[in-house]
């Protein structure tokens, strides 16, 4: 039994590290999942894996031989945490409110293909207050990761970028 719930408790752990760090992972570097399904199946399944893993780390972190009341505390600590867990996602229903439509393509790098500079029109739906333009370059990354950052063309070099027809 001690076999299981060590190995329960370390998948926990790594199922926390997964959909918990890689968000963070993503925020920090920049990088957006184009395949819409791989995106999906993460969207709707952290909300069962993460407060469901916080709940498997209790077969690691209770002992036999420990009074009640510290094994009361651990209980209800990691209760608390898979709730709070919950919570928190709820909150990343509001993510998908706003979102970036492509415009146009401005410019296309020669050397690279995969990375071109559009215009992006940025809104938040029926809750919006204006669309808001932005330039944006665009790197494709293994084929299912695109970075997206904010750019200006008036500081481009000419001999890479090709000027798009309107």
């Amino acid at each position: 039994m001690r076999k299981y719930s060590t190995t329960l408790f370390w998948t926990a752990i790594l199922l926390l590290v997964f959909w918990v760090g890689i968000p963070l992972i993503a925020d920090l570097s920049g990088l957006v999942l184009t395949n819409k399904r791989l995106s999906h199946f993460y969207q709707s399944t952290k909300y069962i894996v993460v407060p469901a893993a916080f709940l498997l780390t209790l077969f690691k972190t209770l002992k036999k031989n420990s009074a009640w009341h510290i094994e009361m505390r651990t209980i209800l600590l990691t209760v608390t945490a898979a709730l709070f867990s919950v919570l928190i996602f709820m909150f990343g229903f509001y993510d998908d409110l706003c979102g970036s439509t492509t415009k146009r393509t401005l410019f296309i790098n020669h050397q690279v293909p995969s990375s071109r500079i559009f215009l992006r029109e940025f809104g938040c739906g029926a809750a919006n207050a204006g669309e808001r333009q932005e330039v944006v370059r665009v790197d494709t990354i293994f084929g299912i990761l695109i970075r997206v950052t904010e750019i200006d063309t008036t500081k481009l070099n000419r001999n890479k970028w090709m000027r798009q027809p309107d």
